[in-house]
């Protein structure tokens, strides 16, 4: 056995991506946690969602508009006609009231404002729940981050906007700085709020768009007026090494990466075939192809890439256990003309597909 012809096929991460994804980055940061300090790997993808629905609370200075200023509590002292209910001590002896008195209002959005009330207020009411404009999700970037140690161990998902430009005449992709998006938290992880939480990007978008945004975190006009200023940014940076998905538009979209420090022999597998590469980390995108004749007695689901600049294909065989880190087996090469058209045959057992991809 050596590294560039192992006896069993080699383990390594494929990360689905959204339908709409336009590009895809890998990279390694230094994560620093209460639990974990060292390098982790961030799988990025910029993907154009259709309008995000949002429910909020009407604003407190409509709220202050409608209800504080004829509330009989809006005012620093309040007259009370007793007619004997209250009491008061005198020389240590309770007595009660027999007239009219005045006393502090116990509401204290006179004096102090409406932004120390907490609701409901002491009249009982809080602000109303009111359906907004739809946010646009134009220029959202999501990021799933897992931890490089013992293997890839999932860590959180990131929102962000940030704009992306393809410049033909410049031959690549440009990125803007990135802007808070609504729903995240000020490191950008989602707030999944009562949501399932999502481990893969195609769930963060699917579940990130389609669920109501609140104004818990970031209000509507600070996502719209960050988008505004991501689209009129001029000083756009050149990002040369995202992979480019604008053609894939069929089928599904996966990225596979593999990490030296891991999976040492799916890393030099990967980079001996031409895929991008960073410090410890091989990439490719993919896509997927329903019952394909990987030879003459197996017929499999796959993801291949397209041709590599060495002439090649690779392919993989995905691991739908999403409890699995590792969640890729990767195939072989096989030569730019391999036919990926779907088989009639019925696919191979699974005893049989643990054979093929060992061989």
């Amino acid at each position: 056995m050596s590294f560039l012809q192992p006896t069993e096929a080699p383990r390594l991460h494929l990360e689905l991506l959204p339908t709409r994804a336009r590009a895809v980055d890998v990279s390694t940061v230094h994560l620093t946690t209460t639990k974990y300090d060292g390098p982790s790997i961030h799988i990025s993808t910029w993907a154009s969602g259709l309008p995000m629905p949002c429910v909020g609370d009407e604003s407190l200075e409509s709220f202050k508009d409608n209800n504080c200023e004829s509330c009989d509590y809006y005012t620093d002292e309040i007259e009370v006609y007793s007619g004997g209910e209250y009491e008061i001590k005198i020389d240590g002896e309770l007595r009660p009231i027999a007239s009219t008195f005045y006393t502090y209002s116990p509401c204290s959005c006179y004096e102090n404002g409406i932004g120390d009330i907490s609701f409901p207020c002491y009249a009982g009411y809080e602000p109303e729940s009111v359906e907004d404009t739809p946010l646009s999700t134009e220029l959202m970037r999501y990021t799933a981050i897992f931890l490089d140690k013992e293997y890839f161990s999932f860590h959180e998902m990131r929102a962000t906007q940030q704009r992306l430009d393809y410049l033909e005449d410049e031959g690549g992709f440009h990125l803007s700085d990135t802007a808070s998006a609504v729903n995240t938290f000020n490191d950008d992880s989602i707030c999944w709020g009562s949501n399932d939480e999502a481990y893969s990007l195609l769930q963060a978008e699917s579940i990130y768009t389609t669920s109501p945004a609140n104004q818990d975190l970031l209000n509507f006009e600070s996502h719209r007026d960050n988008m505004a200023e991501l689209l009129m940014a001029d000083d756009l940076t050149p990002s040369p090494h995202l992979l480019d998905l604008s053609h894939h538009t069929h089928r599904g979209k996966a990225v596979v990466v593999a990490s030296a420090r891991t999976s040492p022999q799916a890393y030099l597998l990967l980079a001996s075939s031409g895929v991008k590469l960073k410090p410890g980390l091989a990439y490719i995108n993919a896509q997927y192809y329903k019952n394909v004749a990987v030879d003459d007695d197996h017929v499999l689901d796959v993801w291949a890439t397209d041709v590599l600049p060495t002439g090649i294909r690779l392919l993989f065989l995905h691991d739908r256990d999403d409890n699995k880190n590792f969640n890729c087996l990767f195939i072989g090469q096989v030569p730019s003309d391999f036919n990926l058209e779907p088989c009639k045959s019925l696919p191979a057992p699974s005893s049989e597909l643990a054979e093929l991809v060992s061989n």
